[in-house]
């Protein structure tokens, strides 16, 4: 047998045995403790008995035989039992029966017996009952080894073994446990064995009101064993049970209540069905122990239970002790949180809602899987019942067990999920409504008060945390605001471009006072006209569109009160916002510019949601709106022509500096990196627009995260795409969140981006593109009139690289054949002899010459002689692959090099070409001529090739060829052997 220790749970366990007399003592005699039962046996305190010899109480003639048993003890975690006479202090001389275990104790580093006895008449001899009780000492101690160490997951299945084990032993139809809810309103059958041929109950016994069975559960609380030899004389107080019995095919029963620390916990039953029964002492007994130890075990369970739940919800806090202790955005914080707040109680979903106060609405921030979108574009109404505001408002924790018949939730909201059940519980801290964690069971769910506990503490962590985050959050947002405020007053000050100042008041303003759509309004002929725009769809609808003041608007209140307004839902006010373009508009902002006491025009605000803006953003707008309307007058009427002339010049130099590069490869990438300089960005790409695919190769990537160089990019697919199909410059302020953008670039720091076509004329060269990062402003359409001007000289720049590089071609290429000239073999085959080195790749050389061409020349005249070259080297070409290089070496002579070719592929090609060109007619005018050519073939290893040697060996092998009689191949490597 295993060796088991045991601790204090298990020695209280089998302490509470009822009836039983436990005692620990050590092989010498030594008593270590004993309980109650055998402390009242013999008439001693455990005081007394301990540290005496527990010899000294057994009867003299039983003295050698225990010695003996006691001896054949030699290995541990072993049992066995006896039966022998002790003497009480009073003389009584009784007859025991002793189930001992013999354990090793790993804090005293010992052997020790722990024994479980109790006493046996006289007339009951050992010898008499020995069957009997060697049955009843192997079922009791089974069931004690099996529950002392039990782990959660075994319980079910040792309850289930123990249950078929007491049936049997008892020889009844059906044994069974029943455990009451935390609550004691519930009670359900857990687990049940059934002799064969007996029909199982358990799943008819779930969930049953414990008021279903009040006789028989007013006797268990009593702590009473229930005994009923037939149900037909039960007391008519027992209807109830009698008409469940009968239901159940129930003859005789009986329950013994399972107690742990003087609470009822559940029952333990026998059931005979197919006769009556009457069950004798030790059956009731057998019953009483195991009531005993499985409601110890279910206890002890339960603690083990608790205490991993407490060192997992530790765990848990502690991971999310530590994203909040690191965290620098909130709603990112909450979002990372969800999966550790839920697995705390092992909820199945977690929902945490902030609070708007001013408006007293939830608002959805963060969802674990599968409502991460879901849930945050839910907009609550004020009319809408939520978890939320009743939590908020009682500051007590909600449990809902089933959502769908609750009325602390509205059904719409309601329907929008799977949960079943839900605990809420505020987040408050400080007296201040922070907002809730809702955790959600898909299924039925009773809570615990541990879930309870666990739950509510986890949410005073988060409040706290919250708390501090939202304070400092605010604190730096004050900060920030009034510095921004300082800032963008500095910033519309610096330009007396009245254009871009309108561009740097709205892009300054987006970063104090949120909003969709924005415009500028100057007053222009007693209308304001709109001048500036930011967030439209269309912003040439919006451009120049003229407002009447006064007019049935929101504009004429701002201009004749001269004061900032707002409205929660202006198409409640205006019916003209319900129409397009306006309306998807709901929450409205507008402020005054004034200058001198002079109203300027205004600032105007808008966003889609209800209930948007608030006397914060009033305060802001005011403080925004003093600061830009002086600088707007002051840019309406000057103009900083300084700093245009300075950014044309930084353009004409860098223009002057590409403009003198004409080597390609150099070209392209100095570029790119020109503009992102010229752009004040972190770096850009070049495409390369193919026009007979009409696709885009990308050539350069510079710092842009992803090193793209080499993509193919389809038509129309990505920035470059939208660029090359409209040929007009774009500007995506958030490149991440443009729908038509690049995968690939998810995950890096990409914000805004400008790409503008390159144009020479009409005819489409490529697309620059060039990117900001998060830190960096946006890109305004001055940007976009530099970059143009740069892409224009750039495309002109392009072209001249082409056209340089298709002239340096053409001193590479024969002028007649149209193949290789010695200048270009000399260039390419440098090129194949480098790799060829690196890779030890075999080199091969055919040099060709046209047998008898003389006289070919002398008959026809040159002029057929030169279309004969032609003609040759168009078939040579043409049965040659792609990575083999054709040249005209000399008048009719054509050298062939073959990269990374073994010698018998060299041989094969070379055979082939002379059969080709001996079978093939070379028509030229008014006649067919046919031809013949002898082939030389040299060969090298790759660490070995020389590219001259080469030619040289070919060249003698060629020769070769014709001394034998002209239309061969002659190897090279042959003639030396």
């Amino acid at each position: 047998m295993q060796q088991i220790p045991l601790d204090e749970n298990q020695l209280q366990m089998l302490d509470s045995i009822a009836g039983c007399m436990i005692l620990r003592w050590l092989p010498d005699g030594s008593i270590i403790s004993a309980n109650l039962n055998l402390c009242e046996c013999l008439g001693e305190s455990d005081e007394d008995l301990r540290g005496n010899s527990f010899f000294s109480y057994i009867c003299e003639q039983d003295n050698t035989r225990l010695l003996e048993y006691i001896a054949a003890f030699n290995q541990p975690a072993t049992r066995n039992s006896i039966d022998y006479r002790v003497m009480t202090k009073n003389g009584e001389v009784l007859w025991q029966h002793w189930c001992d275990f013999y354990v090793y104790n790993l804090h005293l580093k010992r052997y020790e017996f722990l024994s479980i006895g109790h006493n046996i008449s006289e007339s009951n001899s050992p010898h008499s009952r020995k069957n009997h009780i060697e049955n009843f000492d192997r079922l009791i101690t089974t069931l004690s080894v099996n529950f002392i160490n039990i782990i959660p997951e075994k319980l079910d299945e040792e309850i289930n073994h123990a249950l078929k084990l007491i049936g049997e032993y008892s020889d009844v139809d059906r044994s069974y446990v029943f455990l009451y809810s935390n609550n004691g309103l519930l009670m359900e059958n857990t687990h049940e064995w059934c002799a064969a041929g007996i029909e199982p109950q358990i799943n008819n016994l779930k969930n049953m009101p414990v008021d279903s069975l009040p006789w028989l559960n007013q006797k268990l609380n009593n702590f009473e064993v229930i005994q009923i030899q037939n149900i037909n004389f039960l007391p008519p107080e027992a209807s109830a049970e009698k008409e469940i019995f009968e239901m159940e095919s129930i003859q005789s029963l009986v329950a013994v209540p399972i107690i742990s620390s003087n609470v009822l916990i559940g029952f333990l039953g026998f059931d005979s069905v197919r006769s009556l029964k009457q069950w004798t002492e030790d059956d009731i007994s057998v019953l009483q122990i195991f009531g005993a130890i499985l409601g110890n075990a279910i206890v002890h369970i339960d603690h083990q239970k608790e205490l991993f739940t407490r060192e997992h919800f530790l765990s848990k806090l502690n991971e999310i002790s530590v994203i909040l202790l690191n965290s620098t955005n909130l709603e990112d914080t909450l979002s990372k949180i969800t999966d550790l707040v839920k697995d705390v109680i092992k909820a199945e979903v977690c929902f945490i809602t902030m609070w708007n106060e001013e408006k007293k609405l939830p608002i959805p921030i963060a969802a674990s899987a599968p409502y991460v979108q879901i849930y945050n574009s839910i907009q609550f109404s004020p009319n809408d019942k939520t978890i939320t505001s009743h939590v908020l408002s009682t500051g007590e924790v909600l449990i809902i067990e089933d959502v769908l018949n609750s009325s602390f939730l509205s059904t719409q909201i309601a329907n929008l999920f799977s949960a079943r059940s839900i605990i809420g519980i505020p987040l408050i801290a400080n007296a201040r409504k922070l907002g809730a964690i809702i955790l959600a069971f898909n299924t039925y769910h009773q809570f615990t008060q541990t879930e309870i506990d666990l739950a509510q503490q986890t949410a005073s962590l988060i409040s706290l945390a919250l708390s501090k985050q939202i304070s400092l959050e605010e604190a730096e947002k004050y900060a920030w605001e009034l510095e921004t405020l300082r800032k963008t007053g500095m910033i519309v000050a610096s330009t007396l471009e009245p254009e871009k100042a309108i561009d740097l008041i709205l892009d300054q303003l987006d970063q104090v006072i949120p909003f969709d759509t924005a415009s500028v309004q100057l007053f222009s002929n007693n209308n304001l006209e709109i001048r500036a725009g930011k967030g439209w769809t269309d912003p040439t609808a919006i451009l120049g569109q003229q407002i009447p003041i006064p007019g049935d608007n929101p504009n004429t209140r701002i201009i004749q009160d001269r004061q900032p307004y707002f409205y929660a839902d202006i198409q409640e006010i205006f019916p003209s916002f319900q129409k397009v373009p306006q309306q998807t508009i709901h929450s409205w902002l507008g402020a005054p510019l004034i200058v001198n006491d002079e109203v300027i025009g205004m600032i105007a605000l808008d966003k889609n949601d209800k209930n948007f803006y608030n006397n914060n953003h009033i305060k802001l707008a005011r403080v925004f709106a003093d600061q830009v309307a002086i600088s707007l007058y002051n840019a309406q009427s000057y103009k900083n022509e300084e700093q245009r002339v300075k950014a044309m010049e930084a353009l004409r130099d860098t223009l002057s500096d590409i403009s003198n590069e004409l080597e390609l490869s150099q070209l392209l990438p100095e570029i790119v990196k020109r503009a992102t300089t010229l752009m004040n960005a972190n770096g850009g790409e070049l495409g390369l627009f193919d026009p007979e695919t009409k696709e885009m190769r990308v050539v350069v990537s510079q710092n842009i995260g992803k090193d793209l160089t080499g993509i193919v990019l389809a038509p129309s697919e990505g920035l470059f795409g939208k660029v090359a199909e409209t040929l007009q410059p774009v500007i995506i302020q958030d490149y991440l969140q443009w729908d038509n953008r690049l995968q690939v670039y998810d995950g890096e720091k990409v914000k805004a981006v400008i790409a503008t076509p390159l144009l020479y004329g009409k005819h489409l060269l490529g697309v620059i593109g060039i990117a900001r990062t998060v830190a960096k402003e946006p890109f305004t359409k001055n940007d976009q009139d530099i970059l143009s001007l740069f892409a224009q000289q750039a495309a002109i720049a392009i072209n001249n690289a082409k056209l340089y590089k298709e002239v340096e071609n053409l001193t590479k290429i024969d002028e007649l054949t149209g193949a290789y000239n010695r200048r270009g073999l000399n260039e390419l085959s440098h090129r194949e002899l480098v790799r060829a080195h690196r890779s030890d790749q075999s080199l091969a050389m055919l040099m060709i010459d046209i047998d008898l061409f003389k006289d070919v020349n002398d008959h026809y005249g040159h002029a057929i002689g030169d279309q004969i070259l032609r003609s040759l080297s168009k078939e040579l070409q043409k049965n040659l692959r792609e990575t083999d290089i054709l040249c005209r070496y000399g008048g009719e002579e054509f050298a062939i090099l073959l990269p990374e070719t073994e010698i018998h592929t060299a041989k094969t090609i070379a055979e082939r070409l002379r059969i080709i060109i001996a079978n093939k007619p070379f028509e030229v005018p008014e006649m067919v001529l046919n031809i013949t050519i002898s082939i030389g073939i040299s060969w090298m290893q790759g660490k070995a090739a020389s590219i001259e040697s080469m030619l040289n060996l070919a060249d003698k092998a060629m020769y070769m060829a014709k001394r034998s009689g002209r239309n061969k191949v002659c190897l090279y490597n042959e003639i030396l052997d």
